[in-house]
Order: C-alpha cells, then sequence, then structure tokens
C-alpha cells in the first residue's frame, strides 16, 4: 500500500533541505501529497519569571509565523521545483517533537 501523505518536518537550516528533497522524490514516486512541517517556539510559554515580555511577544508571534510560512514556501519551492499549490505547508509552534507529531496524526499523514 502506497503512501498518500509524505510529511517532511525542517527547522529551515540547511541541513533540513535534504529531507524536503527526499520527501518530495518519493511523494512524486508514489503520487503522494507532499506535507512540510515547522515548529516555531512559543516565546509566550518561556517567559515566566519576566510576564511584563509576553505583550510585545503576543504581538509579534503573527508576524513571525508569516515570515516562516514565507521563508518556509520559497525554501520547498527551490527545493523541489513545485509552485505553493502543490504542497501542503504545516506552521505552528510549540515544542517541535510533540507538535510534528500532533500535525502528522491530525493531517493523516502516511509517511
Amino acid at each position: 500500500m502506497s503512501p498518500h501523505k509524505i510529511m517532511a518536518a525542517t527547522d529551515l537550516r540547511d541541513a533540513a533541505g535534504e529531507a524536503i528533497r527526499q520527501a518530495d522524490e518519493w511523494a512524486r514516486a508514489v503520487g503522494a501529497e507532499l506535507v512540510v512541517c515547522h515548529v516555531t517556539p512559543n516565546p509566550l510559554r518561556s517567559n515566566m519569571l519576566f510576564p511584563q515580555l509576553n505583550e510585545q511577544l503576543a504581538l509579534d508571534l503573527p508576524q513571525v509565523r508569516e515570515r516562516a510560512i514565507e521563508e518556509l514556501t520559497a525554501r520547498v519551492t527551490e527545493l523541489t521545483s513545485r509552485r505553493p499549490e502543490e504542497f501542503a505547508l504545516l506552521v505552528d509552534d510549540g515544542t517541535p517533537h510533540a507538535v510534528i507529531v500532533e500535525k502528522a496524526e491530525r493531517y493523516g499523514v502516511d509517511l
């Protein structure tokens, strides 16, 4: 049984590009959807001693997310030659390993 959705998780470092390339090759080979996941840290959870910083951080989160989406879209397009509508992006914040597993389960990723 071939997978229908193949996900690569990335931290946007150069070394993570290989995971995206391999996921793309595999997805093309079996006709699966390519899904790319990126998790940004959530600074609101790490400033327990300085709650006054949370207001500005909360205001900055949407811009951080948008920048991550833009950078991730450009990176996947560059690495795979796919147009943005030819792959799915999952971008969220939190603890990377937990969010990656949660997104894979929720999105129904096979591999």
